[in-house]
Order: C-alpha cells, then structure tokens, then sequence
C-alpha cells in the first residue's frame, strides 16, 4: 500500500524524527503474511488451469502489474470529475466524502500518460487532502487538518504513556453480515489508520480509550471507544449520505449510465438480490423482485409461449393481439450488449453480475422494433483492473416434496366414477363397443364384469365382490409410490476473477444436475463462461467473451403423466381405480387401445405380447434432448480522444438441439406398430410387413445468429457545469434456422442401421380390421432467415447535477417487410428529462433530502414473424409423391412494423436524514397502434388467413417502489414494497366477434373498449328445481334456451367481471440481519382479476373423456337439492349447448385475489476469525424455502388461482411442491 498526503502529514516528520518513525512501523504492519502469499500462488495455478482450456490464457495469465498512468486536459474541473476519469482509466476507484470535497478548488491541468502517484499529487495540491493508494483498487481520500491542529494532535497522541499499544484485529460487516473491504479506519480527531481488507479485516495498534472512526461508501460513519479486548466485530449501517463515486449505473446494451442522470425507466437488480433465489434457471429468479414485472404463470405451465424466455414474463402489461407465432408478448433479453435468442438454459445464474428492466420509452427505444415489451438486459461477471484474484465457490442442493395429487379437484373418486360406468351401462351406452368385433375397441374392467352379468352369466355377487375390490382403490396411491418421487437439484459453480493494469479476466464454469419427480426423468446442464480484456495501450483495448453450454433433459416417463393416459374408445384418461404394480411392486398391465379378449387371443395366434405396462414403458424408454450452445464475442475499443472512442462488436451465437427417441422392440409402440402390419400366414407363421425391431425418431435443429455493431462513443464535461454523453451507431443482424425431422423403422440401435425399403404408397391391411398406410418418414428441411439492419443514435445532456435531457433516433428496417419499400424501415424515437429538485440551491428540505422528477417519452415497436408474401409450407404426398403446400396466407404489401407509444413520469425521493423510506413513483401510459392480426378468409378466396395492421390497444399505471431501513440496537430491518397496477383496454380491432368470442380459451375475446384479457359470463339464474337443468337469462327472464342464450350476443344475457390479468400486484419483501445472521421473507400479492374455475362436465359420458371433477359428488339429484347446491344435474345422452352454457356461466367465475408466501431465505455468515483460519476471504451458509404456501385467497374453494386452468378443463394442473434448498459461498 502507498500512504501519501500533503504538507498536514509533511508537518508531522519535520515536528520530531521519533513520528517518523511510528509512521514507517504503521506501513509495516500492512505487509502480506507468508501464508496468504501461498494461497495466492495457489489461486493463480487455478486461473491459469481454466484460462487455458478457454484458449484465452495469454490474455490472463501474460498481464502484469504495471505503473499506472493518467491522461488528461481540462480547465476548472471539479474532483468528483477528475476521479471518474481515474476510475476509467487505471481502474481505481476513489472513496471521498462528499462534503470534503464540495467546496474544493477547481483544477485545471493538461498531462499526458503522468503516473497516478504524481498525478494525485499535482491535483491534491493546495486541497489540504490526503490520499492512500490500496492495493485492492482503491484510493481514499481523507482531510488533512491544518499545521496548528495537525502538530498539537501529534504532541497529544505521541507521548509516553501510549507507546504501549493494544494491538486490535477488527472486523468490519455490513447489515447482512458480509464482510466490507476498503473501510477506513481512523482515530478520531488525528489521523488514518488504513483501510480493511477484502475479508473486512484491519490489525490496528491503539491504546486503550481511543476512538476510533469507521467510514465507507454508501453506509454510516460510526465511532467506537477502544477497550482492553484484542478483537472487535464493527456493522456498518447503509446512509443516504453517501461517500460517493461508486456509482449505481444502468446497463442498456449500448452503454452504460449513471443512474443519477438517467431519465427514463429502469429497476436494477444486483447480483445479490439476484443470488438471493435458488434456481437452474435464470429469469425464475425475477418473479417478485422487480416491480412492473409479471409472471404469467398460466402462459407457462401451458406451454404456449413460443419465443424468447418461454417464462411468461410481462413488462407493464401486454399491447400486441397477434397470435403468438406472429409476434412476442414478451420482453426483449439481451446479454452482454446483443439480443439473446437461444435457450436461456445457456446461462448459469452464477455468472450473472446484474440485471437492468428497461421499461419505457426513454430505455427500451434504442432497441427499436424488438423493444416494446420492454428489454431485460443480463450482465455477466467480469474482471477489474487491478484487482487481485478472487476464486468463487458456491454449492446448493434443493429437495423437493412430491406433488400433491390429492390437491387436484379435477378428479373423481373411484366409487363415484363406477356409479358413472353403471349409469351409462344401464342407458346402452358400451352396447356398440361391447359387439365391435372388428375394432375391439378398450373397456374397462367394471364394464366388463357388468357385461360378463348380464350377457354371460356370471353370478352378480362374484361380480359386485371384484366391483367393491375395485372401488376401493385409489391410483393416486400408485401414482405417489411408482411414478412420483421427491426431485432433487444440485446445483455448482467455480469462478475466477481479477485484474491487472492492462488485462482483466472473469472464468467461470457450472454443473447443474436435477432429478425430475418423475422417476426416469432428470436434467443436467454444464456451462463455460469467459469474459477477458486485454489493453496493449491506454487507447486500445481488445475483448473477448465466450459462452459455452450443452444440457440434455431426459424424460423417460413421458407417458405417465398424472391424468394424462389415454386409452383409446371412450377412455381418454385411466380410470381412477386401475392399478400400476401388484402388492410386490411387479408391473401390472392396463387395457389400452384393444379390449383385454382381443389381446389375449392375438397373443396365443403367434403376435407380438399387445399388453400395455405403464411401468415398463418407463424402463424400456431412451428419450431425451440435447441442447448446445457456442456464443463467441469479441470487441475493440480505440480511443480517439479522452472523450470521443470508437468501438466494433460482433457477435456469433449458435445453438444445436437434437432430440433422440428410440423406441426398442419391446414398448408398446413398437409392438403395437408391428402387430398392426403383420400377416398371420394360414400356416401360423407370421409376416411381418415392419420389421420387428425398434422404432427411431428423431429431430434436429440448428439455429445461428449473427450480431455485428460499429459505435461512436462520446463523453465529455465542458467546464465544471455540463456534460455530454452520445452515442451513434449501426448494426446488422442475421438469424437463421434449420432442422428436419427423420424416423427409421426397424431401427437396430447397437449397429445403427434400419430397413428402407417398406412399402410406404399401397394400403395394406392392418389387426384387427381395415386397411392404412405404412407411415411415411418425412423427408423435408424446415428453415428460415431474418435479417436486420439498424442505424441509430442518443445522446444525453446533465448540468451540474440538476438537469438531465436524453433523446434518442433509431431506424430499423428488416426482411420481413418487403413489399413496399416505404415500410420495410420504421423509425423510432425518444424524449426524456430528469430534474434533480433536491439539489436545487432553493431547496431545504431535511425531511425530505432526495427529490427527483422524471419524463419520457417516445416511441418502440414489436417484430413481426412472418411476411408480407404470400407464404405456405411445402411437402410430399405420401399417397401419390406429388409436391403439395399447405396452410396458404394471403400477400399484403401493405402491412407495416407495430409501434407501441409510451410515456413515463416519475418521482424519485426519499424521506428522513438517514433516509428510512426511499423510492420512486411512475406513471406510465402506452399505445399500441398498427398491431397485426389475422382474418379468417372464405376458402374461395384461395387463402386461409390475411394479416393486416387494423388493431390497436391502450395501457396505463403505476410502478410504485418504497424501500425502508429501520434498527434497533443490532437488528436491522430493510423492508421493500413493491405495487403496480395494470390497466388496459382494446381500442381498435377489425376483425368481426361473434357470439362464441367470449368462450375463448385463451380469455382474449378481442371486445373493443375492455380489456385485452376479459372475463365474460352468462348470467345465472340457479337451477330448475324440477330437473336441476343449469337456468341462465333470456329476454329477462330465467331460461334454458341454451342455443339462443349462446348465441344472444348482447348485454342482456352477460355478465362482464373484470380482467383474468391482475390489475393491482407486487411483492412485500423483509430483510432481516443480526449480527451474523440474516433472514428474507418475500410476500407476493395479486388484485383485483377473476378466473373461471373448472367444474364437472354435465355429461356422463365425458366423465369417460377426463372432464371429472368433484363438483359430481355435489350435483343436483332431486328436487329440493337445489337449496344446498348449485351444481346442476348430469344427462345422457350428451346436451352440448347445456355443458356449454354451464361451463361459461357466472355461477363458475371467482375472484383470484391472493396472497402468497413466496420465499424465505436464511443465512449465516461466518466469522472472520473462522474464515482467516481457512485463508478464506468470507463464507456463507444458506438456506431457501420456495413456495410455503397461499396465505390468502379470495375465493373459498381452495383452488389457486395462478395454476388454474380453465382452458383445459380435462388436464391436471398441481401447484409447485414445497422445496427448501440447502448451500454454502465461499470466496478465497
């Protein structure tokens, strides 16, 4: 370390030689120990090790330390401006005090390439400051007290009496309990001692009484009297009145920027709150977190969003009406500066630094066309200069609770299903399957034994004996004990990073390794990561990045889904009382596909065993997905002046999937497949027309992106008042994909071959009757390419602090849009100002230290997947060979980009000199305009569908965001609430509604004037006490008209509740420390939207297809019933209209209001003392518990409004289990 000051410390030598002297042993004392020197040299074996295998060591491992340089020219510049130059230039951060340095001389110097040391120096001159350089890229500033003072303070402090010094091993932490680097230590009224380590620690030699003083950016300066104790643990509490140059920036991809001089709308996450969840997937760790941002949880455990994170996630609302093959309602993700269109399983959370929302125009316009969801922008971990290696280790395992079957209401248990069987039994329902003889279509074994009573014979109490057997099984028991199990993740990462004076690196690697609940399924991911610079001027300066993953996700168990095993005839769904495996845990045959005889009898004729054993499948399976990705990036950075650089990026990113099922000769598929075709000869032999091997399928894709971007970048203060930071800029972009699907009969897997030559174009005959094709392998190549190119530019304008003004230019244009050349580009703008009032010279407000207002406004837009021309797909006749297209849509030259307007104001403040309460209010306003959507075309028009730009939608709300710091003695609590609301509407929407709109599955009914997700309903008028029929309204009055009720498209028969979106949601999030420990507690809530809960079909033969539900049990049966329910009566044969009127009357609707126990995290750190014993730097024990529960809901029937899913009323949606995961961080 390098301690130097002006003349304040000069005066102290000159004074008496014995200073001097105490000086020189006070330098000794930060010396590194023997035995760090080895742990480092250990260390560097390590980075060197994994540098290499990234082919990227010579940049690692050949910088040095060299003697750092400053360049620099300016007239009446502030400290504060000259110290960010620094900070850019060699990397050191400076740590001063903002009122030492607020009523500082103005400097103005001209040097080129000077040595920091003497640069310091010459600009600290006449500034009665001192300076001490550490080796942890830190430099802190301090004062220097006048000759008088200084002299009188030395006389005091060096005397005989305190030469007899105590020496005292202090250990710095902040609230959470990690520890803090780079405080200084001081004793009060006299002097700096020096500053913390990177493990908090500072030896310091006092006597006893002193006072000692401890500061740091961003936390409370607080004073303690030195007692006889050798060791002392100091917590620093966060402050408004910050030291300041460290500075929380905002990352848009294109530049970073000084939060404080931004105008328009971000939410930052650091990595710790962002490390804060456990989970293999990145985005997950969002949900609740960041305000204005909302996870659709139906989206996607429905598994219909098909682009970008898949993850369900919103930004402030959604203002598209496409379809989603058409355009993304999701936002933008961009890492490390280019859009990111591959598997986010590519990125391992660890490797994450930060994550910046961009959320109104202001942020998202910059990105142009594929901004108006808004933008997430993912940092990855890099390097610093100067800074010394650090090794990151960090471990976790998550266990799991199986899932709750019983919670599931859309079932029926086995008594009552059986009651159901009979019921349909008596009425003739199984007659035609019970005397197909050609089909033998499946039934189950009570319809069976019911037919073997009455057409055969057998004694009804032997019958009704296996019938009660029967009814007293549950195969939810056999779900739990042979298909489920309790999932376990395991979770690791190692990473290193450091700097030099001309170098930095960051390496990192990951392996995640999941057990899935179901038993046969599991995912493993390992990922490489490697951000390295390399400057061989301080001009120039070369990057490199590279990312690397390959996961595969095996799924083995795909067919034994809860619910979901379909049987073929009346069975969609296995019935409630078959059975998976007998007492000892053999697998047991279900009926499938063919009534059990049937089986039996082709099995003793010489084919293939035609069981089906769900447990076996399992066993028998090889099925899996193979995703690997490659993303090279590389930059360079010349700097044409100390205010103006020019930079290329480029950027290739690759992603292979390839998907593998091989179905061996002994699953069902392959033995049904083959018994299908086989001959049996006259002779009893048997012909099999595929062979009797095993069955391939398998999918390849390949997915390429290409990112090239040349950008001028300009930062620059002029005098001490104003400063400019511009950018302009343009890129090309280019995406393609490819894949084929392919799948060989006869496949034998240990040598790799198949038979070609079956015979694809004949009919044959087929078991047990009729007559198909062999199903042709498909041949074609599936692909696309879209390509981008961008010109843009923004600039921003801040004057002393006080005002900000942004703009911002882009102009896209893109293949996609080709017809008319007037549409192919779009331009797009922005407009944001910032006013900081708080530091207005007017303003004197103690209560109320921070004031800040912000505006914006501008315009954003949505890319299109599709085109302009006409576009259909191309395939082969399997029949006569002939070329074939299909799913025509109709050409539009005119179709234009989506444009999405948005405004932003907010306020930004916080309340009380320690600044207990903190955040911002915004308001927001957006409009989509020139929204795409698809019209149905009537097939003589030679087209199936037309898109055109004929709708348009209208957004608005609040992102409100209050953060608190309140303590008491050592506990400290943090609270945050986060709430926003949601409120939008359609506006414009050309295509014409019908009666059946409002039954929509996707709850986008598309009504002009309400919102883009709605809730509609018919009215309920209670049931007929007479027959229990459902009564809705008619004319005014009670009716059962159900046809003309279901095609009453006005107001008279609906009812309209409100959005299936919440309008009013946000988190509610604890923080907690004390002394080591610290606790999080996270509350997410939803207001204000209505759901559409399931219920029991009306007809008994769909109870057979899977619409069970324990509503049946409740159902009107006899007059008077209709008093205690309001579930009606079930009729055979079907009424569809009646189902339908049910299903979608207002008697279903619930609010979905709800309260949710998101999380709980707890940590440990470890002592100082415990962490130096293992050369450590910090060590963190943590635990997290992820879905405790609801804690409230509005609706009383238990269900959880954010797993229902009306849409499929047959599926079988089950809440995430409880998990709690256990895991260490180390850092060396």
């Amino acid at each position: 370390m390098q301690k130097t000051a002006n003349c304040g410390l000069f005066a102290y030598a000159l004074y008496s030689s014995q200073v001097l002297t105490c000086d020189l042993s006070y330098f000794s004392r930060f010396h590194t120990t023997k035995g760090s020197l080895r742990l480092s040299h250990q260390m560097m074996k390590i980075m060197r090790l994994l540098t290499f295998f990234l082919f990227i060591a010579s940049l690692a491992v050949s910088a040095r330390p060299a003697a750092q340089t400053v360049t620099f020219s300016g007239s009446d510049v502030k400290l504060n401006q000259i110290f960010a130059a620094i900070k850019k230039q060699t990397g050191y951060v400076v740590l001063y005090n903002w009122k030492h340095i607020d009523k500082s001389r103005l400097v103005s110097l001209s040097v080129s390439r000077m040595p920091l040391n003497d640069f310091l120096k010459r600009v600290l001159k006449d500034q009665s400051l001192g300076y001490e350089i550490n080796k942890g890229g830190t430099i802190v500033l301090f004062p220097i007290p006048s000759l008088f003072k200084s002299l009188t303070a030395v006389k005091t402090a060096i005397t005989p009496e305190n030469l007899n010094l105590l020496s005292v091993r202090i250990h710095v932490i902040d609230s959470a309990g990690n520890p803090l680097s780079g405080v200084t230590v001081s004793l009060k009224k006299s002097r700096v001692l020096g500053v913390t380590d990177a493990g908090g620690i500072f030896i310091a030699n006092v006597d006893v009484g002193n006072v000692l003083v401890f500061s740091s950016v961003g936390f409370q300066t607080i004073e303690r009297i030195v007692s006889d104790s050798s060791s002392l643990i100091i917590s620093l509490k966060p402050s408004v009145t910050i030291l300041e140059d460290v500075e929380v920036s905002v990352k848009t991809g294109y530049q970073v920027l000084p939060k404080e001089r931004a105008t328009g709308s971000f939410v930052i996450i650091d990595s710790s709150l962002l490390n804060r969840a456990v989970s293999s997937n990145l985005l997950d760790r969002l949900d609740g977190i960041a305000s204005g941002v909302y996870f659709n949880k139906k989206a996607a455990l429905s598994g219909s969003i098909t682009s970008r994170s898949g993850a369900g996630i919103r930004i402030r609302g959604e203002s598209s009406v496409a379809e989603l093959t058409q355009v993304s309602r999701e936002p933008l993700i961009v890492v490390d500066n280019f859009p990111f269109d591959g598997n986010l399983d590519q990125i391992n959370p660890n490797d994450v630094q930060s994550v910046s929302i961009l959320r109104d125009a202001a942020a998202t316009s910059i990105w142009g066309v594929q901004a108006g969801n808004g933008v997430i922008v993912i940092t990855t971990k890099k390097g610093k200069r100067n800074q010394p290696l650090r090794l990151e280790l960090n471990a976790n395992t998550t266990f799991f609770n199986k899932p709750d079957l019983f919670y599931d209401q859309n079932w029926l248990p086995s008594t009552h299903y059986i009651e159901v069987e009979r019921r349909l039994f008596e009425a003739g329902h199984f007659n035609a399957d019970l005397t197909n003889v050609t089909q033998y279509p499946p039934l189950s074994p009570v319809v069976e034994l019911l037919a073997q009573v009455r057409d055969h014979g057998l004694p009804v109490q032997q019958a009704e004996a296996e019938i009660a057997a029967l009814a007293n099984q549950d195969l939810r028991n056999d779900y739990l004990k042979y298909v489920y199990r309790k999932a376990l993740n395991q979770q690791y990462s190692i990473g290193i990073k450091g700097g030099s004076g001309t170098a930095t690196y960051a390496v990192s690697a990951g392996y995640d390794h999941n057990l899935s609940d179901k038993i046969g399924n599991d995912y493993s991911r390992f990922t490489l990561n490697s951000n390295n610079t390399y400057s061989p001027s301080e001009k120039l300066e070369f990057s490199v990045g590279i990312n690397y993953s390959t996961n595969k996700t095996t799924t083995n168990n795909y067919q034994n889904g809860f619910g979901f095993m379909p049987l073929g005839g009346n069975y969609a769904r296995l019935f409630p009382y078959a059975r998976l495996a007998d007492n000892e845990g053999n697998a047991l045959p279900i009926v499938k596909d063919y009534r059990t005889g049937y089986i039996a009898d082709a099995v003793s004729r010489g084919f293939l065993n035609w069981q089906y054993f769900p447990l076996k499948e399992t066993e028998l399976a090889d099925k899996s997905s193979t995703k690997n990705g490659l993303l090279l990036r590389a930059g360079i950075k010349y700097k044409l002046f100390t205010f103006l650089n020019v930079e290329i990026q480029y950027q290739n990113e690759r992603q292979q999937v390839r998907d593998w099922d091989y179905k061996s000769e002994e699953t069902y598929y392959a033995r049904n497949l083959i018994n299908q075709f086989s001959i049996l000869n006259a002779n009893g032999s048997v012909t099999y027309q595929i062979p009797k091997r095993g069955v391939l399928q398998i999918a390849n894709g390949d997915w390429r992106s290409d990112n090239a971007r040349v950008q001028l970048n300009f930062d620059r203060t002029f005098g001490a008042d104003h400063t400019v930071t511009a950018i302009a800029g343009g890129e090309l972009r280019e995406t393609r994909t490819e894949g084929y699907y392919r799948y060989s009969y006869g496949y034998d897997d240990e040598l790799g071959v198949s038979a070609n030559n079956l015979n694809y174009s004949d009919p044959l005959p087929i078991n047990p009757a009729g007559i198909a094709n062999i199903p042709a392998p498909p041949g074609e190549i599936y692909g696309n390419v879209n390509r981008f190119i961008s010109v843009y530019a923004n600039a921003l304008y801040a004057y002393r602090g006080l005002y900000s003004f942004s703009i911002s230019g882009r102009r896209d244009g893109a293949n996609i849009f080709g017809a008319n050349t007037a549409n192919r580009f779009t331009p797009l703008w922005s407009a944001g100002a910032a006013w900081n009032i708080s530091k207005e010279h007017f303003y004197d407000q103690d209560w109320l230290p921070v004031l800040k207002l912000r505006s914006s406004f501008g315009y954003s837009g949505n890319v299109y997947q599709g085109s302009v021309y006409t576009t259909g797909v191309y395939g082969t006749s399997s029949l006569t060979g002939a070329r074939r297209i299909n799913n025509l849509t109709a050409p539009n030259p005119n179709l234009k980009w989506e444009t999405i307007y948005m405004t932003n104001v907010a306020l930004d403040f916080s309340l009380g000199k320690q600044a207990w309460i903190s955040g911002s209010i915004e308001w927001y306003k957006k409009k989509g305009s020139d929204l795409i959507e698809r019209q149905t075309l009537t097939p003589s028009a030679g087209f199936a569908q037309f898109s055109t730009n004929g709708a348009s939608t209208q957004t608005s709300g609040l992102d409100i965001t209050l953060n608190g710091r309140l303590s008491v003695g050592r506990l400290q609590w943090r609270p945050v609430l986060l709430l926003s609301t949601v409120k939008d509407k359609l506006t414009r929407f050309s295509i014409s509604q019908t009666a059946g709109s409002i039954r929509s599955e996707t709850e986008r009914p598309g009504l002009v004037g309400k919102p883009l997700y709605s809730t509609f309903s018919y009215k309920w008028a209670g049931l007929d006490p007479v027959n229990g029929d459902p009564l809705g309204v008619l004319n005014g009055k009670p009716s059962n008209d159900y046809t003309a009720i279901l095609n009453n498209f006005n107001p008279d028969s609906l009812v309209f509740h409100g959005s299936s979106q919440p309008p009013v949601f946000g988190a509610f999030r604890n923080d907690f420390t004390y002394a080591n420990w610290s606790l999080s507690i996270n509350i997410v809530y939803k207001l204000g939207h209505y759901f559409r809960r399931p219920s029991t079909s009306l007809n008994y033969q769909d109870i057979l297809s899977g619409h069970t539900h324990t509503d049946y049990i409740h159902r009107w049966q006899k007059p008077g019933d209709e008093n205690s329910t309001q579930v009606p009566s079930l009729v055979y044969p079907s009424n569809y209209d009646r189902n339908t009127f049910y299903r979608f009357s207002e008697v279903l609707v619930e609010r979905a209001d709800l309260i949710r126990l998101q999380d709980i995290r707890v940590g440990y750190m470890f002592s100082a003392a415990f962490c130096r014993k293992l050369h450590l730097q910090n060590a963190q024990l943590y635990t997290y518990l992820s879905n405790p529960g609801l804690i409230w809901t509005a609706n009383k029937l238990g269900i959880d409004p954010d797993i229902n899913s009306m849409a499929a009323p047959a599926d079988h949606n089950l809440p995430n289990p409880f998990s709690v995961a256990i895991g260490f961080k180390l850092t060396l």
